[in-house]
């Protein structure tokens, strides 16, 4: 009895064949796929948000830039900002709050701005202010009904509220 031998053979899989990213092509219109995402990054950042840290000057670390509805991340005082990261059309931010707060890659500059002021933080911590609040706290509160108020009572509650 003899043993057939099967010979097996490749096929490449008819999907499009992949280029290496390290190779050029002369044909290439608008540079480099980074250089395109940089570009289009380029174009919803503000124009001090596209300066680095370190190129800034005093006077540009002391702008608040405003932002576009298109704008992405601007400085504020120095400092590279963006919008509060919103998941599933759901609010985190409080009402009347600002919602941003400053990119990861810019907490150390803030970081750097706080150290000096840390000293006198925990002195003021050390003082417990919370105490001396609620020993002046308003103990007794006073509830009225408004049938039993005056005429005159209810205009000034009207022109103020």
């Amino acid at each position: 009895v003899e043993a057939t031998t099967k010979t097996l053979v490749y096929t490449p899989s008819p999907k499009r064949p992949r280029h290496s990213r390290a190779g050029t092509k002369s044909g290439k219109k608008s540079g480099s796929l980074r250089a395109r995402a940089r570009s289009s990054l380029d174009r919803i950042r503000s124009f001090l948000a596209r300066k680095s840290y370190d190129e800034l000057s005093p006077t540009e670390m002391a702008m608040i830039e405003v932002p576009d509805p298109n704008i992405l991340s601007w400085r504020r005082r120095g400092i590279l900002t963006q919008y509060t990261p919103r998941k599933g059309d759901h609010e985190y931010q409080t009402p009347g709050f600002p919602d941003y707060l400053p990119q990861k890659t810019e907490i150390r500059y803030l970081a750097q701005r706080w150290t000096p002021f840390e000293g006198a933080y925990i002195a003021f911590r050390a003082k417990k202010p919370w105490k001396t609040m609620f020993r002046s706290r308003v103990k007794e509160l006073y509830f009225h009904r408004r049938a039993d108020l005056d005429a005159k009572v209810w205009e000034m509650l009207d022109e103020y509220l």
